[in-house]
């Protein structure tokens, strides 16, 4: 069978399994849905499980050269799919549609299951001080039943593998049955009483050798709260104005290192916490020592800013290694309702905007958006953040928004326009005020966008054209609401950096 028919099958798949309909703009997201009544909910899939499908998927995206425009509806429904009620439904499609990208065929019945499972432990973080035992669930996130089938063993090891190296593995067999009414579930033992206390990636392998990897587990010698108490009071000691910003990013961050990490923090569930542990107390010693240990720094990090008081805003920050000679610029990333600050990281584009960011000396800021309402006060905050520690050049902060991120990148080019050099729209939209322009903007939107109908848009920039507002739009063949990013970023930020469309 051919990548084509077999990618039309799923399709039809798509539309036979009940799967969500993908709104007309403007419209009212419908009720929640449920899976099929012959069988009960799957288990819950959190953000981390739902995440971790989308970023296999944009990468199996960016990996191929065929003709993307066939399969648009399935890539917007996947990406919808949490936005919908239905969780399992994106993680499915975004699962099937991967391994087809990827191989050519689709997944075998249990090479289909292993894809498809979650692994919860009740105790995230194992101290030996209070426990030597640990319960962890293997479950699947989906029905993997096939057509024709009544049921079906699954087998599998739970693999612990010590990230030092150093340590020897451990494995725990397990089995679930899967019926129609049961997608399959195996809760095993894990006796740590003889495990070197670190950190340990968690593999899900089957007797054929394939395998899965699902995150970190912990071993350690005492509650990592009680480390979290002592460096949180080191932190309030510190009684120095210009390390204000520094000490705020520090707490933050030594927040993020707990015992009962979530699987509704995407970053927190894919870093090994141990390992930021011994950063979070590299830098509260050169807190302690009057330095900035964010002054400058390169690659990847995380922190929170602070907002409204109340509100504290997940920020992923990147930094290439910086120019000398030039001051760097600076771009704020805006992603959509079904993605948070790992999105322009991991996942659209897969990656251009670091690229970007190398070639032109520009630190990004990748912005969660999720549950907040982002004000103008927001991007002062982020700046404020990020200058803290990087000598931003004023003149050369640049916006850039995809999907529900276009509204505030345009609220933002409006209402601080003395700021943002230049702002970049893919799939989306905001309003546009000749009486209050934005900076310069370039909406860029996909043919097939069910979301935002390029239509609209390109009646809207129109609109604003003819009343001198300094906006350009392009249209990109082929493409719907999510397959648009990579190439939209890329014509965007060109035009933005000085490159040319």
């Amino acid at each position: 069978m051919t990548l084509g028919t077999t990618l039309t099958l799923l399709g039809c798949g798509l539309a036979l399994s009940g799967a969500p309909v993908f709104p007309a703009a403007g419209a009212q997201p419908p009720a929640p849905a449920q899976p099929p009544a012959s069988r009960p909910a799957p288990p819950t899939v959190e953000w981390v499980d739902f995440q971790r499908a989308l970023w296999r998927l944009d990468a199996a995206l960016a990996g191929t050269d065929i003709d993307k425009s066939g399969i648009v509806p399935i890539v917007d429904h996947a990406h919808f799919a949490w936005r919908q009620g239905r969780p399992w439904s994106g993680v499915r499609l975004a699962t099937d549609l991967s391994s087809l990208l990827e191989t050519g065929e689709r997944l075998t019945p249990d090479a289909r299951t292993l894809e498809s499972l979650g692994v919860r432990f009740d105790k995230p973080v194992l101290a030996l001080s209070e426990a030597t035992t640990c319960k962890a669930t293997v479950l699947s996130l989906f029905p993997t039943l096939e057509e024709g089938e009544t049921e079906r063993t699954f087998d599998f090891a739970l693999v612990l593998e010590p990230t030092d190296g150093q340590a020897e593995s451990v494995a725990v067999m397990g089995s679930f049955g899967v019926t129609a009414q049961d997608a399959g579930k195996a809760v095993v033992d894990i006796d740590a009483s003889s495990m070197s206390p670190g950190a340990y990636r968690v593999l899900v392998r089957t007797a054929d050798g394939d395998q899965i990897e699902r995150g970190f587990w912990y071993v350690v010698d005492r509650p990592l709260a009680e480390g979290h108490e002592e460096r949180s009071r080191r932190l309030l000691a510190i009684n120095d104005a210009a390390l204000e910003s520094a000490v705020v990013t520090c707490s933050t961050r030594n927040d993020l290192v707990t015992d009962t990490p979530s699987g509704e923090n995407a970053y927190q569930s894919q870093t090994d916490l141990l390992a930021m542990l011994a950063d979070v107390e590299r830098e509260v010693a050169a807190l302690e020592s009057g330095q900035n240990p964010y002054a400058n720094l390169e690659g990847h990090s995380w922190r929170q800013v602070r907002f409204r008081d109340t509100q504290r805003i997940n920020l992923r920050v990147y930094a290439p290694k910086l120019d000398a000679e030039e001051r760097p610029g600076m771009i704020i990333a805006l992603p959509g309702a079904a993605s948070d600050e790992n999105a322009f990281m991991e996942s659209l584009g897969q990656g251009v905007i670091t690229e970007f960011a190398d070639r032109h000396n520009c630190v990004v800021a990748s912005v969660n958006l999720i549950d907040v309402m982002p004000a103008p006060e927001l991007f002062d905050a982020i700046l404020e953040s990020v200058t803290s520690d990087y000598d931003i050049d004023p003149g050369r902060v640049i916006v850039v928004g995809h999907s529900l991120g276009g509204a505030p990148t345009l609220g933002w080019a409006r209402e601080r326009r003395d700021q943002i050099a230049k702002a970049v729209i893919v799939a989306g939209m905001g309003r546009l005020d000749p009486q209050k322009p934005p900076s310069p903007t370039y909406v860029i939107a996909g043919a097939e966008d069910r979301l935002f109908p390029s239509d609209r848009l390109a009646e809207g920039v129109s609109r604003g054209q003819s009343q001198g507002v300094d906006v350009r739009f392009r249209l990109l063949p082929n493409v719907g609401h999510f397959t648009s990013a990579a190439e939209g970023l890329r014509i965007g930020l060109s035009w933005a950096l000085g490159e040319g469309e």
